[in-house]
């Protein structure tokens, strides 16, 4: 026992008295990745920013097929466009409590019909987006598309009567239309600034965003057909026009002399979008403000509330 003792002891003195210089192993050696590369998740390699306000981290131009439905609003009181018959009156968009019974059916429709008239559009066309890496939130948007659009004046008449089957007089109302059916090429563009969401790259190209769209929009007017038409309102069982109808054609698919055919306006709203390596999709809501009347003669100017969504179907660089 004394013997192991001192042999432990010696041996300790010798390793002791060498001057040896202990070098420790590397990082790459250890396999252990820069620390300015690790991110939350130190099995995963990426670049992102996310939050409020997220910022791309990589350069992407995308395409996609875009399609639209708007609701038309026109802001039109008491005009009488060039072009048209006289009707006795001016035509109007203002509806009102009394007014909200009547249906303003189609130009050729009869009493069996149930399609009516709706102030509204829709559109197919393309998308381009393009994600800069320039260190600010922002996406660039550009869109062309072809739009069939149809709005609807009217002015009602309570002057009208005739005679009944007791040869008494009655009044009737007789609701005089104008409709307008276009066909037009928009071509629009913009910037979406990212509110809220995350942008991630390299092993992979992903964005999950909550937008805010702010563009401007430049129409132009390929096809415009105006139609008048008279319609009766009431006693619908005991009248009807010489053809034998309750809706009487007065002028067919003409274009208006005094038509505006090339329309700006600024477009604005909210969209949510994803994407995984150039394939995804984006819907937003958005509002059309025109920056004038679409004719030169009268004050008539169509707002657009709008539904969009684009279907995007790879990168053309990435």
């Amino acid at each position: 026992m004394k013997l192991l003792i001192i042999i432990l002891f010696i041996s300790s003195k010798i390793l002791l008295s060498q001057d040896r210089e202990w070098v420790p192993k590397s990082f790459d050696s250890l396999d252990v990745q820069p620390k300015s590369e690790i991110y939350d998740d130190e099995e995963v390699n990426m670049d992102y920013s996310k939050g409020y306000f997220p910022i791309p981290v990589y350069t992407a131009l995308n395409v996609g097929i875009y399609m639209e439905g708007s609701y038309l609003l026109s802001s039109a009181s008491g005009i009488s466009p060039s072009g048209l018959k006289p009707i006795g009156g001016s035509y109007s968009n203002s509806y009102n409590k009394d007014t909200d019974y009547l249906n303003f059916k189609e130009k050729f429709s009869d009493d069996e019909e149930g399609t009516y008239i709706i102030s509204e559009g829709y559109g197919i066309g393309l998308d381009f987006k393009l994600t800069p890496s320039i260190g600010i939130p922002v996406v660039f948007r550009a869109t062309t598309i072809i739009t069939w659009n149809t709005d609807i004046l009217y002015h009602l008449d309570n002057t009208k009567s005739f005679l009944d089957n007791n040869n008494n007089t009655r009044d009737y109302l007789e609701i005089n239309n104008l409709l307008l059916e276009e066909t037009q090429l928009e071509l629009k563009g913009g910037i979406s600034i990212p509110l809220y969401g995350v942008f991630i790259s390299k092993q992979m190209q992903m964005s999950n965003l909550f937008s805010l769209y702010i563009g401007v929009s430049n129409s132009i007017v390929l096809s415009s057909e105006a139609t008048q038409y008279a319609q009766i309102g009431d006693v619908k069982d005991k009248l009807r026009f010489e053809n034998g109808l309750d809706t009487l054609v007065q002028t067919s698919n003409i274009e208006l002399p005094s038509l505006i055919k090339n329309r700006l306006g600024l477009e604005f709203g909210l969209e949510t979008s994803f994407e995984v390596m150039g394939y995804g999709a984006n819907i937003g809501l958005k509002g059309l403000i025109p920056t004038e009347s679409i004719m030169s003669d009268e004050s008539w100017k169509q707002y657009q509330f709008r539904i969009g969504v684009s279907i995007y179907f790879g990168g053309l660089f990435k």
